[in-house]
């Protein structure tokens, strides 16, 4: 059971559904307890604590003289949050910028700025937004800074997230310190920040793709100049009605015969890949570890003479062409950011959806957590459509891998070990 999950299972994961909670009539509870919390400094949370441990000491008042201390605590939180409504941030505005996308574990710095227009500040407490259950911050959360007036200050927090997914964290609060520091002003925020993390890949650095003779004839126009793909064949003598253009003038220079460039057509392979989401009797850890791996193969052929025309998620097909600058990974991994567990694989749902890109698939790649009937079918309708088939099983042994598959472990994906495949 993942613990830190389990503590946030009441509270909303977007930030957005956070604050409309908050402000909603179920929300009414929770709301000034809410507002107390940003409305003490973390000196002024320390000493609530303690508050509440001496009121609970001090209610025997004839043997303890606990109740004297924690009147004398009552009484100074009590001044500092009657007055705090006097120090506001006037015209001070706040801004967090993080960047839209980030790999789990990799580290996400928030810039925080500030700018005050008309007056300068002493103590000023900045507050980094509240993390998603699987968030750590490894700088500091709290801040206090000076705002000196018509200036710019900047802070940067930094948090590492272990969960993909599309996140969304709380506003960044700030508020001016009042005397004693136990109690701070009205705050100001900033606006919620989202953004969405992407799976990490291994790094595969050679895979065998099968390949039919469907390629791209002509190749891909548009795809780094205009006018036909052609790539260049040889070259040949000059002969009457060529185009002047098309002379090589090193082989020109080096023969001595007028010769000219000789292209033939371009061709690209179309690739599919497939991600099965069957997670029945899987672990997390091995259903992550497949997520990895189809990011990897993703990264792989759109880093070659390849194009990826579709993804197959499960039963729902995503048309998109990656590769020779017609697409960014970016785009597929955002898709595999959200990849849940879900049912097995369907030919009915899975047929009239793929049947456009079969006529210029050349081979398709799946990865598959085991190897069920399900799974089998598909490969028996691809090969009979002439389309090779490279089966990848994400498993910790060999128990169910046939002899046609290719087994890969967890351990390799999650190791960052370079993959042979």
């Amino acid at each position: 059971m993942n613990f830190a999950r389990f503590n946030h299972v009441l509270v909303p994961q977007s930030a957005h559904e956070r604050l409309a909670w908050l402000t909603s009539r179920r929300g009414r509870f929770l709301r000034g307890g809410f507002h107390l919390y940003l409305s003490l400094t973390p000196l002024g949370r320390g000493l609530l604590l303690f508050w509440l441990f001496a009121g609970a000491l001090g209610l025997n008042v004839s043997d303890t003289v606990c109740y004297v201390m924690w009147a004398v605590v009552t009484g100074v939180l009590a001044a500092s949050l009657a007055v705090r409504r006097y120090y506001p941030l006037r015209d001070v505005t706040i801004q967090a910028v993080a960047p839209n996308r980030v790999s789990v574990g990799a580290e996400l710095e928030i810039e925080i700025t500030l700018h005050s227009a008309w007056e300068s500040y002493a103590h000023v407490q900045v507050e980094a937004p509240f993390l998603t259950w699987d968030g750590t911050y490894i700088s500091e959360r709290q801040m206090v800074t000076a705002l000196p007036r018509g200036q710019t200050v900047t802070h940067r927090a930094t948090a590492r997230f272990s969960a993909r997914g599309i996140h969304s964290l709380m506003p960044v609060f700030a508020s001016r310190s009042v005397p004693w520091g136990v109690a701070a002003g009205p705050i100001c925020q900033s606006e919620i920040l989202d953004f969405v993390v992407v799976p990490t890949f291994p790094k595969i650095v050679n895979m065998q793709l099968p390949r039919a003779h469907r390629c791209q004839p002509r190749g891909v126009p548009m795809a780094s100049s205009t006018g036909e793909a052609l790539e260049l064949g040889g070259v040949r003598p000059y002969q009457a009605g060529d185009r002047v253009r098309d002379l090589h003038a090193r082989t020109w220079a080096r023969t001595g015969i007028p010769h000219v460039r000789q292209y033939q057509q371009e061709y690209f392979s179309r690739v599919g890949v497939v991600l099965d989401v069957n997670a029945i009797h899987v672990s997390e850890k091995q259903f992550e570890a497949a997520v990895s791996l189809c990011a990897g193969i993703l990264a792989h052929v759109a880093d070659k003479e390849a194009l990826i025309d579709v993804m197959c998620i499960g039963n729902n097909v995503h048309s998109l062409t990656i590769g020779r600058s017609l697409g960014f990974l970016a785009q597929a991994l955002d898709l595999l950011a959200t990849v849940t567990p879900g049912d097995a694989f369907s030919l009915e749902l899975i047929q009239p959806r793929l049947y456009a890109q079969m006529a210029s698939l050349s081979s398709v790649v799946m990865v598959c957590l085991s190897v069920d009937d399900s799974v089998l079918r598909i490969r028996e309708w691809l090969t009979q459509l002439n389309i090779p088939v490279r089966l990848l099983v994400v498993q910790p042994d060999m128990s169910t891998v046939p002899a046609y598959g290719t087994l890969v472990t967890p351990a390799q994906i999650a190791s960052g070990e370079e993959l042979r495949l």
